[in-house]
Order: structure tokens, then C-alpha cells, then sequence
């Protein structure tokens, strides 16, 4: 439950039952929040905030017992740093643009959580991604204007910082990346996007019978 004088509230059902302390959180506009929790026993857990459809977060990670995570968001902002003591694989989510057609969406998953990892979607389409900690593979997944591609693998140690910025009206065979501030040639294909495009319900990365991606509430 928010603390007593806290500008978050739960957004509670209309009707008399009890309340569902699980539920969603209002948070404010203007304000970074974190996110820390304590895993008191093994499963899997995910943790996005989404404002008017631009946000970010864990789409799913697993935690076992006695294992530590915070996320910092922003509301409104494609944006997140996410801690973990966990060496296991974790997916993080960014999604940024303008509403409808517009809208990007980039999946990120790591081979291993442990360490920080903060990532951010400028308006101009650039994606940021920067790790410390664990070294851990890399690979991304990226929709926008109903095609959805994925990367090659990019291997992260502790420290590097990778950087693209994706023509998202048209996601073709590659983009161009730096890593490290080494300048590097990530191949994009449908195939490797498969998460995503069954999320979406995409085939062989375009949206069957020409349907429209829904944005989350």
C-alpha cells in the first residue's frame, strides 16, 4: 500500500469489495519513482508503467528467493534502470513514438540481469542502451508502422554502451550502431523477431489481415 501522505494511490474498483493492494498504481507526472522489491520465494515477475501508451519496464524476468531488483521509471518517459543480484535471462520493454502507426516499441532481452542496466527511447528514435555488471548477449526487437525485425547478438561487458538509431518507418535488412563508440552494422531480420511478432500477431513480420497493433492502457 502507498505511504499515508504519498501523492501514489491505487486505482480501486468502483464497487465495495476489498481492496486489491496488487493492482494498478497512479503515479504522477514530474517525478521518478523506484521500484525495489524482495523476492520471498522462486517465480517469474514482470513490471511495466505505461502513460497514455509511452513508458517502459520488466516484461518478464525470474526471481528466486532472497533475490533483489529495483526499477526506476518516469511516467510518460521511454525510459528505465533496472537492478538486479540475478544472473538470469531477463526481457525489459521500451516503448516511445507517437500514437497509432507512429508508435515504436523495442524489446530488449539480456542472457543474464545481473548488474544495472538503463535504457532510454529519444524522441528522435534513438535507442540507448548502457550495462554494468555482468557481461551478457544482447538482442533487440523492434516494431513500428506494423513490421517488426530483430538484431544480431551484441555482446555487453561491464561498462559498454550500445546506441542505434533505426529508420522505424522502415525497418529493413540492417542498422547502423555504436558499441563501445566502435561503429558496427547490426543485421535485422522478421525471423529473429519471432517473440515479438507472436505477441502482436504478425506474419513473417507484417500484421496479419492488415490488423492494428492495440496500445496498452
Amino acid at each position: 500500500m502507498p505511504l499515508k501522505g504519498s501523492r501514489i494511490h491505487l486505482d480501486l474498483p468502483s464497487d465495495s469489495g476489498p481492496a486489491d493492494t496488487s493492482g494498478i498504481y497512479v503515479l504522477p507526472h514530474g517525478s521518478s519513482y523506484t521500484v525495489t522489491t524482495h523476492s520471498l520465494h522462486s517465480g517469474t515477475f514482470g513490471m511495466l508503467l505505461l502513460s497514455q501508451g509511452i513508458g517502459g519496464g520488466i516484461t518478464s524476468t525470474r526471481s528466486t528467493a532472497g533475490q533483489s531488483d529495483s526499477l526506476t521509471l518516469s511516467p510518460g518517459s521511454p525510459s528505465f534502470a533496472f537492478s538486479s543480484t540475478a544472473s538470469a535471462p531477463v526481457t525489459l520493454e521500451l516503448v516511445g513514438g507517437k500514437a497509432g502507426v507512429g508508435e515504436q516499441t523495442a524489446i530488449l532481452s539480456l542472457s543474464s540481469a545481473r548488474g544495472t542496466t538503463v535504457a532510454s527511447l529519444s524522441h528522435a528514435g534513438q535507442l540507448t542502451v548502457h550495462h554494468s555488471g555482468a557481461s551478457a548477449a544482447l538482442t533487440l526487437q523492434l516494431f513500428s508502422h506494423g513490421v517488426a525485425a530483430g538484431t544480431s547478438t551484441i555482446p555487453l561487458h561491464s561498462g559498454s554502451t550500445v546506441s542505434l538509431r533505426p529508420n522505424w518507418s522502415h525497418l529493413g535488412d540492417s542498422v547502423s550502431a555504436t558499441l563501445g563508440g566502435v561503429h558496427r552494422t547490426l543485421s535485422l531480420s522478421a525471423a529473429r523477431a519471432g517473440a515479438l511478432s507472436k505477441r502482436l500477431h504478425l506474419t513473417h513480420g507484417r500484421p496479419k489481415h492488415k490488423a492494428k497493433r492495440r496500445r496498452k492502457s
